[in-house]
């Protein structure tokens, strides 16, 4: 099992800047079906994390990004630059028929071992 000390570690060396929207599974390499960028709508947002406390990193900030209408956002990817650190589900899909915004709140990054 990994001391505190050693779970801090590997979470603070997952370094993230970025968020995207997915209207399904991403992949393991993130890229697929994230939120199309026409129109200038939709674009990845930064993200931030907190120092770790016991391997886990809390997000320091909501995050709001603009959805365009018709859209459907069920997955998030973080991101480092074009490498994707992180692939998740949220605990509900939400749909748009307008143009929206949605709220990324609460997440963290966790090392267990």
């Amino acid at each position: 099992m990994l001391t505190p000390a050693a779970k801090n570690q590997a979470a603070n060396a997952i370094t993230v800047d970025t968020i995207s929207l997915h209207s399904g599974a991403p992949g393991a390499d993130g890229l697929a079906n994230e939120l199309p960028t026409a129109g200038a709508i939709y674009s990845r947002k930064a993200i931030a994390f907190g120092s770790a406390d016991d391997g886990v990193r809390q997000q320091l900030a909501d995050v709001l990004q603009d959805v365009p209408p018709g859209s459907t956002v069920s997955h998030y990817v973080l991101w480092e630059g074009t490498t994707a650190k992180k692939v998740g589900a949220y605990p509900q899909t939400e749909t748009y028929t307008g143009q929206g915004q949605h709220k990324t709140k609460s997440g963290t990054i966790t090392i267990n071992g």
